[in-house]
């Protein structure tokens, strides 16, 4: 099994860094975290990564998407973790779409479709009835990742129930078995294929943001003066930032592989999507320590942007199964109760 990125990958991934960017993710998700709703922020944030085809990229092209697989997409769930994207994009590109695509018959799923690829469709993605979905607030249909069934549901009728989480960020909420349900994939192959591409795709949001807390700690320590030297200059600081970028290019593999595995039915696919969480999650947690130690002191105040992405990486590390409970999985091959899933 083989996997290489072409120039056309980098260069998407680019545009949409660059997008992004005068979007003002970062501006957005500062906003939401002093508890302002910030609705044109967040709003032009979700523009931009309409404008720029992302919610389309696993549609098939006759309704309107792009039509590829979520391996050609994990530069860009890499850089929707970089500029603090509500990770319900990812889910929707990397999740819902391609299994909607594969499991639902009819006319309902290709309307559905078609409305995720134009923008229409604000999605999100429960893990199953007991647990919570991100950005729940602002979506139009929750896919509930069941263990023998995946149910999408109204998200704007009743049933809908919200909760204050690590990251104020991500407006976590939960659907209840009384929200209108719009549609049924019955069975547990449905179910276990939407619940691995949730860990997949989870953790290389994960890479994103852990990335962005090392580059943050490198910034500063190019600055920051001590005994009249830059602090990036003494060893132990250079030793902890670079064993922190280690670890996420290593992880970067074991997402490439996952998202692989998954996109060809392998049959690696749950120990590929288990080891690419647990180590996604391991990274993110150690670039997490490595940039607040680098940042010193002003790493724990408000008015620090870094803990922004701290508080991204605590929420999405348990989300889909920590990396203990993933471990676990891959030693002793047994399910995991509902608490040990989510972390």
């Amino acid at each position: 099994m083989r996997l290489e990125l072409s120039d056309d990958h980098h260069e998407y991934a680019q545009v949409l860094d660059e997008a992004l960017s005068r979007a003002g993710g970062v501006a957005a998700a500062r906003q939401l975290a002093n508890g302002i709703d910030g609705p044109s922020a967040v709003e032009s944030v979700f523009q931009a990564v309409v404008t720029t085809g992302v919610v389309g990229l696993t549609v098939p092209e006759h309704l309107g998407g792009s039509g590829l697989t979520s391996t050609d997409c994990v530069l860009v769930f890499e850089r929707l973790g970089q500029h603090l994207v509500d990770d319900t994009v990812a889910l929707g590109v990397g999740v819902f779409c391609p299994v909607v695509r594969r499991h639902a018959d009819g006319a309902d799923g290709a309307d559905l479709l078609q409305r995720a690829a134009a923008g229409e469709l604000r999605i999100s993605v429960q893990d199953g009835w007991s647990g919570w979905a991100p950005g729940v607030s602002n979506a139009d249909v929750v896919m509930v990742v069941d263990d023998h069934e995946v149910v999408l549901v109204d998200a704007q009728g009743d049933g809908v129930e919200s909760t204050p989480g690590t990251d104020g960020t991500r407006h976590l909420g939960r659907v209840t078995p009384t929200a209108p349900v719009r549609m049924r994939l019955n069975g547990a192959v449905a179910a276990r294929e939407a619940r691995l591409r949730s860990s997949v795709v989870t953790a290389g949001v994960l890479l994103g943001v852990g990335r962005r807390m090392v580059d943050l700690a490198c910034d500063y320590a190019r600055t920051r003066q001590q005994f009249g030297r830059p602090i990036g200059s003494f060893q132990a600081v250079k030793h902890q930032l670079a064993d922190a970028y280690v670890s996420l290019e290593s992880s970067r593999r074991t997402v490439w592989w996952a998202s692989l595995c998954l996109d060809t039915e392998d049959s690696e696919s749950d120990v590929a999507a288990s080891t690419a969480k647990a180590l996604a999650g391991e990274a993110s947690r150690q670039a997490s320590y490595a940039a607040l130690q680098v940042h010193g002191g002003i790493g724990y105040t408000w008015e620090c942007d870094l803990h922004l992405w701290m508080k991204r990486s605590q929420a999405l590390e348990g989300a889909w199964g920590n990396a203990d409970r993933h471990w676990r999985h891959l030693t002793t091959g047994g399910p995991a109760s509902d608490e040990e899933r989510r972390g």
